[in-house]
């Protein structure tokens, strides 16, 4: 599975320390015949729907099975116009050689830090979406 780091460098304040973990998210993409979307110059991008500036939290290439991953802190989704988020709205977008060519619907309030009533944990760490259809 390609993956990608976030794509911004993380700033800590002293008036702002996130002390959530990494999360994971992973993203299937399919085309119209129901096969990986693969290729030269697909790329993948993962963002946070904001109020003003969507928060960019990397970019990778698809590996054979159509499959991208991301990994991002909480502070990549911690931004001026979203102050304090901890339930990002996640979306997917796709390009071909720079082009855009797949937008995803937008995931509302993704629960990175649920925790599961049995045993306490964490559970959520780890998101997977999709597969999604793309038209090409």
């Amino acid at each position: 599975m390609s993956t990608c780091a976030s794509a911004r460098q993380r700033i800590k304040t002293e008036e702002h320390d996130m002390t959530s973990g990494i999360y994971k998210v992973t993203a299937t993409f399919l085309n119209t015949s129901g096969g990986p979307v693969t290729g030269q110059g697909i790329e993948a991008g993962l963002r946070d729907k904001d109020r003003f500036f969507d928060d960019k939290l990397g970019v990778c290439t698809l590996n054979s099975r159509g499959e991208a991953e991301f990994i991002f802190t909480a502070e990549d989704i911690d931004s001026i116009d979203s102050r304090g988020e901890t339930r990002p709205d996640l979306y997917f977008v796709l390009w071909r050689n720079g082009e855009e060519i797949f937008q995803s619907e937008v995931f509302e309030n993704v629960d990175f830090d649920a925790v599961d009533p049995v045993t306490g944990r964490k559970k959520g760490l780890t998101q997977a979406f999709g597969p999604f259809s793309v038209n090409i």
